[in-house]
């Protein structure tokens, strides 16, 4: 079975980052270093899918991992920074999210979570957050080694995830989200542009009197926002609306 790999990498860029200074070359290495980053992550995720769980240990090894709202880390820590902090916090003033750099953590979109507990139903899911679990190791190590290079460039060390076609979502290090279960990989650019080519995307929406009705009209808006959402920059998309008149 082959099992399709979408990684990537997010930076945070410090404003102790003086862009205009950066050369080309520069810039070149830093693209070079991300690639290298993310096709070994891709390796060592192959790897874990073919060694993965056996089906008896799924649950216990889904039910031994940290989701992005509930979980309490086990070494927590507030770094500074206000591109870092969370307005959804006691009263609702801006605070630091926590982070911990020990672990990685889970986000599923509520769709996924069907069993009691917050836990993922579907085998598939806790196959995927099964095997994962084990990249915690990969991202401690290529932390401690790449750090230096990004203190030097004045930027905070990246964060690596890993984002499944089944909906399961791993992100390092672990942190809290603000908003719980509304994440879901498969929607987002860097998903879609990674598994798909560019697409022609043309949408005829019926706005004749059979529409009338303001909830059918509601409904069909809304269906078109979902498509349009999952389109990327590269894709290209007319929409036409056509009544008895056309």
């Amino acid at each position: 079975m082959k099992i399709l790999v979408f990684t990537s990498v997010f930076i945070h860029l410090s404003s102790r980052l003086s862009v205009t200074k950066a050369t080309e070359a520069d810039f070149d290495a830093l693209i070079a270093s991300m690639e290298a980053d993310t096709s070994e992550l891709a390796r060592q995720v192959e790897f874990l899918y073919q060694t993965r769980c056996s089906e008896a240990s799924m649950e216990a090894c889904a039910r031994a991992n940290y989701n992005e709202c509930t979980s309490l880390y086990p070494n927590q820590t507030c770094p500074g920074g206000q591109d870092l902090n969370v307005a959804q916090c006691g009263d609702g003033v801006s605070c630091a999210s926590l982070w911990d750099y020990s672990v990685s953590n889970t986000r599923l979109h509520t769709d996924l979570i069907g069993a009691s507990g917050g836990n993922p139903s579907d085998p598939n899911v806790i196959e995927t957050v099964c095997f994962t679990q084990q990249l915690d190791e990969f991202f401690i190590r290529k932390r401690a080694e790449q750090k230096p290079y990004w203190d030097r460039l004045g930027l905070r060390t990246p964060q690596m995830y890993f984002g499944s076609q089944n909906g399961a979502f791993r992100i390092y290090p672990a942190r809290q989200s603000e908003t719980c279960g509304a994440f879901d990989p498969r929607v987002r650019p860097w998903y879609i542009a990674a598994s798909s080519g560019p697409k022609n995307v043309v949408l005829v929406l019926d706005t004749s009197n059979s529409m009338t009705d303001k909830s059918r009209l509601a409904l069909l808006k809304q269906a078109a926002k979902q498509v349009i959402k999952t389109l990327t920059v590269g894709d290209r998309v007319a929409i036409v609306d056509f009544s008895w008149q056309a």
